[in-house]
């Protein structure tokens, strides 16, 4: 008897320095156990980088671990050792069902925004020589530059006047060159404008640059442009991946569902980029009618085509395609990362447990297991576990240019706001194609329809 009240005084003293960690400010002394399981509004402030998460609520705290539910109402945690501050913002309430659907981002979020313009307007001006980082720069501050060359947000000519933008991106799709004015209709298509020339989409599937026909099919499933779905199913059954993949992925977006037949023996393509696209296209057009036709293939498929199939069923909804890639794909060292993957980024706790077992043992830092920690990251993230975050602030710090990309990607898919001081480094540093591209994920963050339109177009 007096050891087991021993062992409940040792735990209840670890409970009390688990809270004894983590300082709390405002909030007319509350302390986080008085807090934990009211609506009252915290920022949770981190050690690496002071990235600030505003808009939570304190759930618990337990084994050295702060979960708190997010603005959407998803559970999320973090590592007691990794928060510097837990703010409270106002005074504490116990009201129940407060919405945290709010958007509204910080100060401090709002400046590395207007950080992300100005870097923009600055890449535009000094890429004179190189149209497709200007393009970039273009889409950019056609979504979010200044109302006019005289207006505040223009900062006294730091920042580039929206028109100015949106006028130079039409004067490329206006142009004699095809592939300048395909780049330039998908940097329009990305920033929410209106194409002017009604036959691009025609003109580019009938052109004979292989570049032009897949950029062509692409806008194609972007616009909603369904002139030339006779051209685009021809596209689909040539041996080219740049010919068939973005004619698959658009067809996909017209949602041809009778293409359905051809994508599942697609999905055993032994070009990848072909059979990935067939995955997508699965997923977008597919129904329970397709995961039946899938189990009947499922004897014929082996190795990565197995898995594609089990992604597909288990994206579908189909109970059978997540045993396969928990009981069965989890075991196969060349596939396992990949199924834990697909498996975490719809919350399965078995695919979450094994990314973060993956990310706490010591491997080469080779560009490949780098952005595969980028990868691992984004999926815990995407489940609601923040506890890993910093790995993305290690890859954005020390990672080569093809990796720090890759994660700027991960971060503006996510759309998670407190990653955005993370950014900084990459957005002020030397490399014009990342912080071009830093600037682009910032400015995600404050435009929602930006970051769907964009996310499309990176299928």
């Amino acid at each position: 008897m007096n050891l087991l009240r021993s062992l409940i005084v040792m735990l209840a003293l670890c409970g009390l320095a688990a809270h004894a960690q983590i300082p709390v400010s405002g909030g007319r002394g509350a302390g986080l156990q008085s807090i934990a399981g009211t609506d009252t509004l915290v920022t949770v402030v981190l050690k690496q980088g002071g990235a600030k998460d505003p808009n939570l609520k304190i759930v618990k705290i337990d084994g050295g671990i702060l979960t708190v539910q997010t603005r959407t109402g998803q559970t999320t945690s973090y590592r007691v050792e990794d928060v510097a501050e837990v703010r409270v913002q106002g005074d504490t309430v116990s009201v129940k069902n407060m919405d945290l659907s709010d958007r509204v981002m910080t100060t401090d979020q709002v400046e590395i925004v207007t950080k992300a313009l100005m870097k923009a307007t600055e890449l535009f001006n000094a890429s004179v020589a190189n149209q497709t980082l200007r393009m970039y720069a273009a889409e950019i501050l056609a979504v979010s530059g200044a109302a006019s060359e005289t207006s505040d947000d223009a900062m006294g000519g730091l920042v580039l006047p929206k028109q100015q933008a949106q006028d130079y991106l039409t004067s490329l799709v206006n142009g004699n060159d095809m592939r300048t004015a395909m780049s330039a209709a998908l940097h329009m298509n990305n920033a929410g404008m209106e194409i002017p020339v009604v036959e691009l989409v025609p003109k580019g599937l009938a052109s004979g640059d292989r570049l032009v026909k897949g950029s062509a099919a692409k806008l194609a499933g972007l616009t909603g442009d369904r002139s030339s779905i006779n051209d685009l199913r021809a596209m689909l059954q040539d041996r080219a991946a740049n010919i068939a993949a973005p004619a698959t992925v658009a067809l996909a977006n017209l949602g041809e569902k009778d293409i359905i037949p051809s994508l599942i023996s697609m999905v055993g393509h032994r070009n990848s980029e072909i059979a990935d696209a067939a995955v997508y296209a699965l997923e977008k057009l597919g129904d329970e009618d397709t995961v039946a036709q899938l189990k009947m293939k499922l004897p014929d498929f082996l190795g990565t085509s197995r898995f594609r199939v089990a992604r597909v069923m288990y994206n579908l909804g189909d109970a059978e395609g997540g045993t396969i890639l928990r009981e069965d794909l989890l075991t196969v060292p060349s596939l396992q990362f990949e199924a834990a993957r697909v498996l975490a980024l719809k919350g399965d706790v078995k695919g979450a447990q094994f990314l973060r077992t993956w990310l706490s043992e010591r491997r080469d830092p080779s560009e490949t297991i780098q952005k595969q920690r980028a990868d691992a990251t984004h999926a815990l993230i995407r489940s609601g576990d923040r506890t890993n975050a910093g790995v993305f602030q290690d890859l954005l710090r020390e990672a080569p240019a093809s990796v720090q990309m890759l994660v700027l990607a991960r971060i503006s898919d996510l759309d998670v706001h407190s990653l955005l001081p993370m950014i900084l480094p990459t957005l002020e540093g030397q490399d014009p194609a990342v912080a071009i591209m830093a600037a682009q994920t910032a400015v995600v963050m404050a435009h929602n329809d930006y970051g769907d339109r964009l996310r499309a177009s990176r299928r």
